[in-house]
């Protein structure tokens, strides 16, 4: 079934009216009865399967999350989406502060904003007039105790705002926003952990809390099934860091794993400001989870503007996109309601020092001026290569 909305349409599932949930937390389940001698040795078998592959969905879930979801095709293509000089980096966004702050009504209105009623749970999949998958909502792990583990993250991630009340420089608005895993910079010869001595303990805290490792495998397992060539071209390349810095090792603890860092909004509110930046690797997918307690329906929503969509973002749900392509703002939570978030992504600096054989461009240019020249010239042919990474529906089994 298809409903007509302008330039965009939407196709519904087959078994729309029927409630769907996202795969399983796809890190080691919590606590089981003991396994028999037989039901060890396949633990054990898919845990090496996993280690060597990544994750890999089954069949099943591919038909049941991904061809049967609900799609909504937009008048754009994502290769008109701010392409990079060299193939690492975008352009920052030209989306002002004020323009950020516009309340839902104001865009629905004035600016050619579309409304999406996303409940957070059936899978809703956004499709560019190439037929890629740009973006994909995600509902939430297939877990009983979700809503308890989704509310105890929002209160450590709480907790840590009160203790760092110290306001850092940084680009999300008022909120404070701790970066933590591993990047790349000017400065710095090799890869460093982004925690320093204002933020450390409070990144060490939140990256060995059990809870957000179980939600981090999440999204790298939803990325596998949204994007498998993408997230399998990643992996690949990122899993050779612990390996040339094996101090870096706690920062991978799961080769299946492919965001090497992540940005905590320790709340209380929303950051309205734009979100989008050329440090975000181009056609990298970033990884955004909302917690909280908050009306959906009132505040807390995502923007979208290059696409001009406005989306409904209840507590607990997750966001799979191209966050160096596509701008994201968020509405307001109302006065007396709380939100926070974590995005998981991909410095682009840092993918570009591996893919350069763990060079900086300087390097490069002094060891081997004919590659580099070949480097440069090529970001067109990376921003092609980048974007056939790209899930597109033709792809899918019938």
């Amino acid at each position: 079934m298809m409903m007509s909305t302008g330039d965009f349409h939407l196709t519904l599932p087959k078994n729309s009216l029927v409630q769907q949930t996202s795969p399983t937390f796809a890190s080691g389940n919590t606590e089981a009865p003991r396994k028999s001698r037989q039901n060890k040795q396949r633990c054990k078998k898919r845990q090496e399967e996993k280690a060597k592959h990544g994750f890999r969905p089954s069949a099943a879930a591919i038909r049941r999350y991904v061809v049967d979801s609900t799609k909504i095709h937009i008048p754009i293509d994502c290769a008109t989406l701010l392409a990079a000089r060299v193939g690492y980096r975008t352009r920052n966004t030209n989306i002002s502060a004020a323009q950020a702050a516009y309340n839902e009504q104001a865009l629905l209105s004035g600016h050619g904003f579309k409304f999406l009623d996303w409940n957070g749970v059936d899978p809703l999949l956004v499709i560019d007039n190439k037929d890629r998958i740009a973006i994909a909502l995600v509902g939430p792990p297939k877990t009983e105790d979700f809503q308890t583990r989704t509310h105890s993250i929002h209160q450590a991630l709480l907790a840590e705002g009160l203790l760092f009340k110290e306001s850092n420089a940084h680009s999300c608005g008022e909120n404070v926003v701790v970066n933590a895993g591993v990047t790349y910079g000017k400065g710095t010869r090799e890869p460093v952990s982004l925690d320093t001595k204002k933020n450390g303990a409070v990144a060490s805290r939140l990256l060995s809390n059990r809870d957000i490792q179980r939600l981090s495998w999440f999204a790298s397992s939803s990325l596998a099934l949204y994007a498998p060539k993408l997230y399998s071209h990643c992996r690949a390349k990122l899993n050779t860091l612990p390996v040339q810095f094996p101090r870096l090792a706690p920062f991978f603890p799961d080769s299946s794993k492919v965001f090497p860092a992540t940005a905590f909004d320790l709340g209380p509110g929303t950051s309205a400001q734009k979100n989008r930046t050329a440090l975000n690797h181009p056609y990298g997918w970033s990884a955004t989870q909302a917690f909280g307690q908050f009306d959906p329906t009132k505040g807390g929503q995502l923007v979208f503007w290059e696409p001009r969509l406005i989306v409904q973002f209840p507590p607990g749900a997750l966001v799979l996109h191209p966050a160096a392509m596509i701008t994201v703002t968020t509405t307001p939570v109302n006065e007396g309601e709380t939100r926070t978030s974590m995005t998981q992504y991909i410095p682009a600096s840092l993918f570009q020092y591996v893919e350069s054989g763990f060079r900086s461009a300087k390097e490069l240019k002094v060891h081997n001026a004919v590659v580099h020249q070949g480097d440069s010239k090529s970001g067109a042919d990376k921003w092609r290569m980048g974007l056939d990474l790209f899930t597109t529906l033709d792809e899918l089994p019938k």
